[in-house]
């Protein structure tokens, strides 16, 4: 992480990215940048053994870093192009990513949040047994599908921090996924409330 983030901040400084990304991207690059540095440095200062959620989200993370740079080290080797947006995006994602596990390791001291879903109609009112998926961001594909481990309603889970799709299921039919950011806020325990299955 630290080599990555280290690399991304250098490449900045020198100005190596400024041909690879759009203009109005390069101020995006310096929050970005900024951001990060910030966020490494409380996640490295933290003297307790990490989950290993924790240390799986924390490596997709830091590959959204590593995409960039090869994205990078590619275009500079042709001499032009630029880096394709869904690599900055992914990168802008990661960055908030380690945001909130910064925000949740200085706060509650913790490197999970234990979340509680309600499954819900349109109306709000509960729905019983419906399982509940749920996928990092930066990793939403089949083999990166986690279910909580028992169904509705409610259900709780240890969850990394960071930005995920979580949906429910129930009976085969599958709910909307929707973006659930996880320890922005630094709070240890969150209860949300998800659609079931229409």
């Amino acid at each position: 992480m630290q080599s990555a983030i280290n690399e991304l901040s250098r490449g900045l400084q020198n100005k190596k990215f400024d041909t690879m990304v759009r203009p109005y991207d390069i101020e995006t690059m310096g929050f970005v940048t900024q951001r990060s540095v910030s966020s490494m440095g409380i996640i490295l200062s933290m003297k307790f053994y990490f989950s290993q959620i924790f240390i799986r989200t924390l490596e997709y993370d830091v590959s959204a870093y590593e995409k960039f740079l090869t994205s990078a080290n590619k275009i500079k080797k042709i001499g032009k192009g630029l880096i394709p947006l869904h690599t900055i995006d992914s990168l802008i994602t990661a960055s908030w990513n380690l945001k909130m596990k910064a925000t949740l390791l200085n706060k509650a001291q913790k490197d999970k949040v234990d979340v509680t879903v309600e499954t819900v109609d349109d109306n709000g009112g509960k729905i019983n047994h419906c399982f509940v998926w749920y996928s990092y961001f930066l990793r939403d594909d089949d083999q990166h599908t986690y279910k909580f481990d028992k169904p509705s309603t409610p259900t709780t889970d240890p969850i990394s921090p960071g930005k995920y799709y979580i949906w429910t299921e129930k009976e085969g039919k599958r709910g909307p996924k929707t973006v659930f950011y996880c320890g922005d806020d630094g709070r240890k325990t969150r209860k949300i409330y998800i659609l079931a299955p229409r």
